[in-house]
């Protein structure tokens, strides 16, 4: 009995200690992945929750603006307009931007991935081609898509996509005359795997190359036409 109590009151031995470290270590090592993938799953279902609204909110605009698609940076201000990040606002019951200080929201709530750390980095860019003049230099041209229901194939045409860089658009149009592509293909994983909101607003997780093909696969999802 005595034997027993010193035992207790003596608490655990050091081998007693080592076996109970291991057995802690061995289930931290196997929490922390799975923890890992929980998070990373959150984010990415959060961002697509993004992406998804974000779209829909480009629909709405048209629907209340004869059709048109909301400008961004790239060409808003030479036309003496807001750009798409604050015209579609109210289509996410957002309220109006009216301070420098405010200007801040855009890179938090629906605007922003939860993946995305810096705080001046962009989420989402708008695609440029439905911005582009008949007299800008482009595939396709003279011909534009300023109106959504100038588009053949709304399923199959990307309008939004996530960005690496601090720009609210993506210049798809320059890509053919080998400018540096701006998509963060690796926002979601080790597969290159992005997000992709397209014009009838569903929202699609994607490599990058499927989006805009290769010579053996030249389908381009960014050009209102679809093919390269």
């Amino acid at each position: 009995m005595n034997a027993e109590v010193l035992k207790l009151q003596g608490g655990f031995t050091l081998i007693e200690l080592l076996v109970v470290i291991a057995i802690i270590a061995i289930l931290a090592g196997m929490l922390l992945p799975a923890l890992s993938r929980a998070k990373a799953a959150a984010s990415r279902i959060q961002c697509m929750q993004n992406t998804r609204q974000l779209s829909l909110s480009v629909q709405l605009y048209g629907d209340d603006h004869q059709d048109f698609f909301p400008r961004s940076q790239h060409s808003s201000f030479a036309y003496h307009q807001a750009p798409w990040e604050i015209t579609v606002r109210p289509y996410l019951s957002l309220s109006s931007l009216t301070s420098s200080s405010a200007m801040e929201a855009l890179h938090r709530g629906v605007f922003k991935c939860p993946k995305i750390k810096k705080s001046s980095q962009w989420s989402y860019g708008l695609n440029v081609y439905f911005e582009l003049e008949a007299t800008d230099d482009y595939r396709g041209r003279p011909q534009t898509w300023r109106k959504q229901s100038q588009l053949p194939h709304s399923s199959e045409t990307i309008i939004l996509g996530e960005v690496e860089d601090s720009a609210d658009h993506i210049m798809a149009h320059f890509w053919d005359q080998g400018m540096p592509v701006t998509i963060d293909r690796n926002r979601h994983g080790k597969d290159d795997l992005s997000l992709y909101g397209y014009a009838d607003g569903h929202v699609s997780s994607l490599e990058f190359e499927v989006t805009y093909g290769t010579r053996d696969r030249p389908a381009d999802q960014w050009h209102p036409q679809g093919v390269r």
